[in-house]
């Protein structure tokens, strides 16, 4: 049977090998969330592109899992490129709108070692060195801990069973009240 969610849905955000696809296709196959993996954005206003992206979503008739959004881009654009701009005050512009819409940021954050293991399985395809990989880790943890972030959940899959995870994630979003379409927190 699946829960009645009172949300709009979740973003996942991690380094490559963190579970996100995992946990995402879960929410998918299990609980009727609608799956979107987010690649790099267009040319142009990226605060403009996520928020649109991100309204569009919610208004959709079922929740949505994004498999990497807005954050995962503010960390690899800077590490992989120099031509992206999306600082910490995106950031918190993009936290008000995720909390007033009902859609909950979630840091899939395992252990480097196991991350890092699970990229090289898949054959590392982003990254020129591990180095990279690490420093992207590195900024997510430290992001994760920023103030944009207080509200956001954490998955450790060393720790926590996926189930279980889940079952937390739709325990906690029943706290949380959505705003209506069209506002801001």
């Amino acid at each position: 049977r699946k829960m009645q969610l009172p949300n709009k849905g979740g973003i996942l955000e991690g380094v490559d090998g963190a579970g996100k696809t995992t946990l995402a296709e879960y929410l998918a196959q299990h609980h009727g969330y609608r799956y979107e993996h987010e690649g790099p954005p267009p040319p142009g206003d990226h605060l403009l592109y996520y928020g649109t992206r991100l309204f569009k979503a919610v208004q959709r008739d079922r929740p949505v899992v994004f498999d990497g959004f807005h954050v995962g881009q503010a960390v690899y654009w800077p590490i992989l490129r120099s031509d992206f701009s999306f600082g910490e005050s995106h950031l918190r512009l993009m936290a008000r709108m995720t909390d007033g819409w009902g859609v909950q940021v979630i840091f899939c954050c395992p252990p480097y070692d196991v991350a890092h293991k699970n990229w090289m399985s898949r054959k590392g395809e982003l990254f020129v060195d591990n180095g990279k990989h690490r420093q992207v880790y590195d900024k997510f943890a430290k992001l994760s801990e920023s103030s944009p972030f207080a509200r956001s959940l954490f998955w450790d899959y060393t720790k926590i069973e996926i189930g279980t995870a889940v079952q937390v994630l739709l325990n906690q979003q029943k706290f949380l009240h959505p705003l209506p379409i069209g506002v801001v927190g």
